[in-house]
């Protein structure tokens, strides 16, 4: 943090760091410079916003700078990577390249079992691991020697004879050839996970389920992450690590439980491979899945909300669970995290709801809606719309009121007429 602190206050315990993604110096004429002007607006506008999507990304820069949290005109710049040294990132993307059984195959497993190694050479609590990898390149440089002594002397054979073309002269070097290994190299595009099979044999990757091997490669990748962290002399304050979608392939239960042992995960690397020193690591995992939502309560979940800005634009706004339900009853917020969990999280993937009391809605819902889109032809049909209906019971309605809100869903509550008076 040293570089990181600007003040001179003995008093003062905070440090801040201000990130900015903006213009350079130069942007305004790296955008506009020799753009074709006419006297169509149309063609002006199209020529402009074509011109901009190539020059944008030259003409922006991110900046970090130090600032004195008592004056904020004290500042100080600082390397961008600076940050990296207090922070530590690691993505875990949608596309993990599972569905191809060529050469992608290779790059996903393989770079991992990479990372493992170079990790294990210099684990700082488990000198059995090192010392494993220690004798896995002693074995490869010893392969290198043998190479070096034999096969390289046959294949110099092949060379041509350049002698007949005056080559090498007096001060020319001649030629060898020289075949080298690169454990590194060797781990990356020769080796793969492969499955124990009976008999001696073993089973490729692709004999498994996508779900098996999406959740390996997840498991792989944290641990990954963990030995990369754990191998920095100066250890980063937070680790994020983003899981953009997990659910893929999974099924549901499978789901839930990924959810849920992620903390179990992180428990286990401290406790087996760090001698219990700290991970400080926060997952962040975005899902399309109601099962992972089960699984999290309203404090941990971020809600993306899409709405309309401007003509032909839309923009997400991120609502924070913590604050939208902090005016609820606790019974209530208890209420609808236990209820929710019971039954699935639709809510929050949906773009309408329909709460209904009970059996009997839920039976006669679909007929209404059939009959409803066949009468208004031309007009949004509610079947093809994403809907989700929930039984809420004739008395809990109403404790959906905050959340629905929140969640700005249009609703629509379908109840029994009761009999109030006699």
């Amino acid at each position: 943090m040293s570089e990181c602190i600007v003040d001179l206050d003995p008093d003062s315990s905070d440090a801040r760091l201000v990130l900015t993604y903006g213009p350079r110096p130069t942007a305004p004429a790296a955008l506009f410079t020799d753009l074709a002007v006419g006297d169509n607006v149309a063609i002006n506008r199209r020529n402009l916003f074509r011109a901009l999507g190539s020059r944008v990304q030259a003409a922006y820069a991110a900046s970090l700078e130090a600032v004195d949290p008592n004056d904020p005109t004290n500042r100080k710049s600082l390397e961008p990577k600076t940050l990296t040294t207090l922070i530590r990132g690691g993505f875990i993307n949608a596309q993990r390249g599972l569905d191809d059984d060529t050469h992608r195959e290779r790059d996903v497993l393989g770079k991992v079992v990479e990372v493992l190694f170079q990790s294990a050479l210099t684990d700082p609590v488990d000198p059995k691991k090192r010392t494993t990898a220690e004798k896995l390149k002693e074995a490869v440089e010893q392969i290198q020697g043998d190479l070096h002594a034999g096969f390289n002397a046959k294949l110099t054979s092949l060379l041509p004879t350049f002698d007949l073309f005056g080559y090498p002269g007096l001060s020319d070097p001649g030629l060898v050839t020289e075949t080298s290994f690169d454990v590194e190299k060797l781990l990356n595009d020769h080796t793969k996970v492969r499955y124990v099979g009976v008999n001696g044999m073993t089973l490729p990757e692709t004999y498994n389920g996508l779900g098996v091997r999406n959740l390996v490669y997840m498991l792989l990748q944290s641990l990954r992450f963990f030995r990369g962290y754990q191998a920095t002399p100066t250890a980063a304050g937070v680790h994020l690590i983003f899981i953009e979608e997990p659910e893929a392939h999974l099924h549901p239960q499978m789901q839930e439980v990924f959810i849920r042992q992620l903390d179990q995960i992180t428990s286990a690397f401290v406790a087996q491979l760090n001698e219990n020193r700290p991970w400080p690591v926060q997952f962040v995992v975005t899902t399309h899945s109601p099962h992972m939502a089960n699984e999290a309560r309203f404090e941990a979940m971020r809600y993306f909300l899409s709405v309309p800005d401007g003509e032909g634009m839309r923009r997400s706004v991120v609502k924070d669970l913590r604050k939208g339900m902090g005016g609820a009853t606790e019974p209530d917020r208890e209420f609808l995290h236990q209820y929710l969990t019971l039954t699935r999280c639709d809510l929050f993937f949906a773009d309408q709801a329909v709460l209904i009391e009970g059996t009997a809605e839920r039976i006669l819902l679909p007929a209404m809606i059939r009959k409803t889109d066949s009468a208004g032809t031309g007009q949004p049909q509610l079947g093809s719309q994403y809907l989700t209906v929930m039984e809420v019971g004739g008395a809990y309605a109403h404790r959906f009121f905050d959340l629905l809100s929140f969640l700005e869903l249009r609703t629509l509550i379908i109840t029994d007429i009761d009999a109030v008076s006699r």
